[in-house]
């Protein structure tokens, strides 16, 4: 009790002391002073746990005072957009990253939970008609496909395995012919999917008769202030990150981890010896994709 009695007597000194330096003084030089040491012992918070933020755009965010999640959030995004004016003349924290985009996913991360902006519109990929959701597995690069997998919204899944440049032409012309009219969902898509498809297509003379929307680009990171609802409490938001955050239970049956490893599989492994068994790994774990697709699509529309 005596020792927590003293701890008072001596913080009110200190900071009578303080005041009383800045007031005689009445100059910079004081105030700096004050400045930096409050600095100095300022809570500090490893802000690269923000998704988005690495230690450059954390080095600009401490230029302007903001050391914490506390700090963070203790402004409004008008606040710290002023206060980067002042030093980039921008409001932009990086290229095509707006503040108010690291603001939300930090808020997210500080209250441990998702936040969803009541001010910004439901995307319309939620409202679509005549919906299946799509999953490539190929080799970059000898730019060939060889799993496209497809479910529609009762949870049927449709896979196309294939195995050379011949079966490839074949199997993406019965998928353009048996999904006519069709709005696929990825996730990704839009810088993994959708541009080796249009490759191929185009390799092919063929016509992309169906349109491919991306979950992750118009929902989950779309790196735009007025477009951007939900945003998630992970550093990481891939697929499996936002599934299993969501509650999605993994198939442990599943032994390929990634598309990575399911093309090493595919032309190491399966190419050379035809095991059915490795073929079965590579369509479980895009079925295993595709259904944790499905599942962060209707959690996320609910």
């Amino acid at each position: 009790i005596l020792l927590y009695n003293r701890e008072d007597l001596k913080r009110t000194k200190y900071v009578f002391q303080k005041l009383k330096e800045i007031l005689e003084e009445g100059d910079e030089k004081a105030q700096e002073k004050l400045v930096k040491v409050v600095r100095n012992n300022k809570k500090r918070d490893d802000l690269t746990k923000i998704f988005l933020v690495g230690e450059k755009t954390e080095k600009i965010l401490n230029k302007i005072g903001i050391y914490s999640l506390d700090d963070l959030i203790s402004h409004k995004p008008e606040e710290i957009k002023n206060k980067l004016k002042e030093i980039t003349s921008k409001w932009i924290i990086k290229r095509g990253i707006p503040i108010e985009t690291i603001y939300y996913y930090g808020k997210a991360i500080y209250e441990n939970r998702i936040v969803i902006r009541e001010d910004v519109p439901v995307p319309d990929l939620f409202y679509l008609e005549n919906v299946k959701f799509i999953d490539l597995e190929y080799l970059q690069e000898e730019e060939l496909i060889f799993t496209i997998g497809i479910m529609d919204m009762d949870g049927n899944i449709n896979q196309y395995f294939i195995e050379n440049k011949k079966e490839e032409k074949e199997k993406i012309i019965k998928l353009l012919e048996e999904n006519k009219g069709i709005t696929f969902i990825g996730y990704s898509s839009n810088s993994a999917d959708l541009p080796m498809l249009k490759k191929l297509l185009k390799k092919y003379k063929l016509n992309l008769n169906f349109e491919i929307r991306d979950i992750y680009k118009e929902v989950v990171d779309t790196r735009s202030a007025d477009k951007q609802k939900i945003f998630f409490p992970l550093k990481f938001q891939g697929l499996k990150d936002i599934s299993e955050y969501l509650g999605y239970i993994p198939n442990k049956k599943v032994k390929i981890t990634s598309g990575l490893e399911a093309a090493f599989e595919f032309k190491y492994s399966y190419l050379e010896t035809k095991d059915p068994e490795i073929k079965n790994q590579i369509l479980l774990y895009n079925e295993e994709d595709l259904k944790r697709l499905a599942y962060v699509f209707n959690k996320l529309k609910e």
